[in-house]
């Protein structure tokens, strides 16, 4: 029975000692005013207080405010200053230009390219595209939606060049030819009608006109 009572009272007295530590701790470090508004239910959403300030703010100016008056690289580390948004929501999340129709669907091009071949070896039925300085020739062509477009690309002058679209969906649809070297490439049509820039994607090329245009019927 002694030792029950002996048991019985120690745990009464951390208990109370444990409450005193606790009430020190709410009273003396964090202000008296601020606590009370946070643990009173006075907060209407776990994210603001009654009085618009956000309860992430509320406990970093409590912390804020334990940091001795001199200590100003201590406070800058806890709150540092604003940086301005100098990019908004809407310019963030606009999406980048397309280079031709919006493509819906699960559209797949299926690109296929050649070993290099003797121009006099172009398939029959393939479109001969020719590229040199002078740009593309013809700049224009047009296809059907979903067809299978075959092109006979040739180099015209003593560059390499790379001829590839500027729309994502085609991405894939490239072939690269060394100077006076022709290779094939074949591939699906878009099922979208449209323009769909393609150009030569060795650097300095496209600016100096080697761009053309594939018009989807």
């Amino acid at each position: 029975m002694e030792n029950f009572a002996r048991v019985v009272f120690t745990i009464i007295f951390i208990t109370i000692l444990a409450g005193i530590i606790v009430a020190f701790g709410l009273f003396a470090v964090a202000p008296a005013e601020k606590v009370v508004k946070v643990i009173s239910g006075n907060v209407p959403s776990p994210t603001s207080t009654d009085d618009g300030v956000s309860l992430s703010d509320l406990i970093k100016e409590i912390i804020v405010s334990q940091v001795p008056p001199g200590n100003q690289e201590a406070r800058e580390v806890i709150s540092p200053p604003a940086v301005p948004d100098t990019n908004p929501t809407s310019e963030r999340s606009a999406p980048a230009p397309a280079n031709g129709p919006v493509i819906t669907g699960n559209y797949r091009p299926n690109p296929f390219v050649s070993l290099p071949i003797p121009e006099s070896d172009a398939p029959e039925g393939f479109l001969v595209l020719e590229v040199g300085t002078e740009g593309y020739n013809p700049r224009v062509f047009e296809v059907r939606a979903n067809s299978q477009v075959n092109l006979a690309i040739v180099s015209r002058d003593s560059e390499s060049h790379l001829f590839v679209f500027r729309h994502a969906a085609l991405a894939d649809v490239g072939v690269g030819i060394g100077p006076g070297q022709m290779r094939t490439l074949t591939f699906t049509a878009p099922p979208t009608a449209g323009e769909y820039t393609f150009q030569c994607g060795v650097p300095g090329h496209a600016a100096r006109g080697e761009t053309g245009t594939m018009v989807v019927r």
